[in-house]
């Protein structure tokens, strides 16, 4: 009877004790495994939303450059606080609150302001908004750059914004309040991209081709037991001991300077003494 196994064969001959030598013997003989992963995702698609750089009159009634982005999906239109504080307008106060994407709350607004918006091509189109005030709208727009190519499809057009294919801010949101006054009849479609009319010009939008962008995602993972070892003791060092208070200094230096040691082999040292602590009785 195998004293190993309990089947009926010889110990020696038991193939269970070889297969565990066999799997310490390989187990000490493993090697430290090192992984490292790596990719490289090209990013080369970007979604025009429609942009239009058009005029807005300030405090004082001159007309002020400012980019806006029209969102048929907003309830409402906003302004930028940092554009209300260039123009210097009046603001009334609200009590509104913003919900987002999935009902996330955006905050409260401002207050709200009223925007004399103008054509830059045109100043009898004009439109009066009265826009909520939010710190921030959007990112900038486009959020990455686009293939300034696809521009030269609508060249004929007069576009709004010409370097809508740029990132940048966006100052201004006209929702669904005020959609219907401003945009027009006029529709062009070309592979995808669509150009509309406004009253303030031709605004594109539509999916196209961003300017190459490779993300590179680099990850190294090192098993080797050496390096946990390593990292442990790391771990477990004592720090730098910190430099000795006035009050600690005070209680070595009486040590070193005093102890000796007696002719049976013990130490002696001066018994210390605060020298200005205060004096105790009644006089």
């Amino acid at each position: 009877m195998c004293k190993i196994c309990t089947k009926p064969h010889n110990t020696i001959l038991c193939s269970k004790d070889s297969n565990d030598s066999k799997s310490d013997s390989q187990t000490e003989n493993e090697l430290p495994s090192i992984s490292s992963n790596n990719a490289i995702v090209p990013v080369t698609q970007a979604v025009l939303l429609p942009t239009a750089i058009v005029y807005v009159k300030d405090i004082n009634g001159i007309s002020q450059k400012c980019r806006l982005l029209i969102d048929s999906a907003s309830q409402g239109s906003f302004i930028r606080e940092s554009c209300v504080n260039l123009l210097q307008l009046k603001r009334t106060k609200v009590n509104i609150s913003v919900d987002g994407l999935s009902s996330r709350k955006v905050g409260r607004v401002a207050g709200s302001a009223k925007l004399q918006i103008t054509s830059q091509f045109n100043k009898k189109a004009s439109i009066t908004v009265d826009a909520l005030i939010m710190p921030k709208i959007t990112c900038d727009l486009p959020q990455c750059p686009v293939d300034a190519s696809v521009l030269k499809t609508f060249k004929q057009l007069q576009l709004v914004d010409v370097n809508c294919h740029q990132p940048g801010p966006i100052d201004i949101l006209l929702g669904a309040d005020v959609f219907g006054e401003i945009m027009l009849s006029g529709h062009l479609n070309v592979s995808g991209i669509s150009a509309l009319e406004s009253i303030f010009g031709w605004v594109i939008l539509g999916k196209t081709k961003g300017i190459s962008q490779t993300l590179i995602s680099n990850h190294a993972s090192c098993n080797a037991v050496e390096f946990k070892l390593d990292k442990f003791w790391q771990l477990e060092e004592i720090s730098n001991i910190k430099p000795y208070t006035q009050e600690e200094t005070a209680c070595e230096n009486p040590f070193i300077l005093t102890f000796s040691r007696d002719s049976t082999g013990r130490f002696a040292v001066k018994f210390p003494f605060r020298e200005s602590s205060d004096e105790l009785g009644f006089f």
